[in-house]
């Protein structure tokens, strides 16, 4: 019973909602970054997303927010889309669950006390379950997943691979992960982030943050 409550149920509903996310992307890309702020990749995202005018939606890491504010104020002042991502990122499968709710209840607060108002709740690694399910319920964050993972954590480096997946589906949410990684991982996000834009202008598809889909 415990499982069903805690893991089951809150799988079922992410599918329920991925459905009618991918409904809504048709026609629309949303960028979205997990992990950061990083000063090692975050500014060099921001700037192809200046350069093309466009829009992006990041989830942060409470505890990389305390450890620079102004970064992660920097992407609010450029017109992006900010959301919690927990604390200190963790498993949400391998964590005592009233562990797991205090981290994210203080990744929430970090961002509050940055002077950030986060607009959404990305549960870590993909994984909801009745813990921070209810959390976001009661905070009215709502879970804001992805329709195609790029494969930066996976070692799927492929820019035109990804620009393939969006376009067959005529749009999507897409995850990278502006956190972590250097070298050519580094690389790639910022490629498939250009890609990705280019594809989007060519389709004529509305680009920005969560908002986009919700109109």
């Amino acid at each position: 019973m415990l499982a069903a409550v805690q893991v089951v149920g809150p799988h079922l509903w992410k599918q329920v909602q991925l459905a009618g996310l991918r409904q809504r992307a048709r026609g629309r890309l949303v960028l979205t970054y997990d992990d950061g702020p990083w000063e090692g990749l975050t500014p060099r995202v921001l700037e192809v997303l200046r350069e093309r005018g466009a829009r992006a939606s990041f989830f942060l890491v409470g505890a990389k927010v305390e450890a620079d504010p102004e970064l992660a104020v920097r992407l609010v002042a450029e017109g992006h889309e900010v959301g919690s991502h927990s604390s200190r990122h963790p498993h949400p499968w391998r964590t005592e669950p009233v562990r797991l709710g205090l981290d994210v209840a203080r990744g929430h607060r970090q961002l509050l006390a940055a002077g950030l108002q986060p607009t959404g709740y990305r549960p870590q690694y993909g994984k909801v379950v009745g813990t921070t399910w209810l959390w976001s319920l009661l905070r009215g964050q709502p879970l804001r997943w992805w329709t195609h993972d790029s494969g930066d954590s996976q070692g799927e480096r492929d820019p035109a691979a990804v620009v393939a997946r969006v376009r067959a589906s005529g749009g999507g949410v897409v995850l990278l992960h502006d956190g972590v990684g250097e070298g050519d991982r580094a690389r790639f996000v910022v490629e498939t982030t250009a890609a990705l834009l280019d594809l989007a202008e060519e389709q004529g598809w509305q680009v920005g943050g969560f908002e986009v889909l919700e109109g």
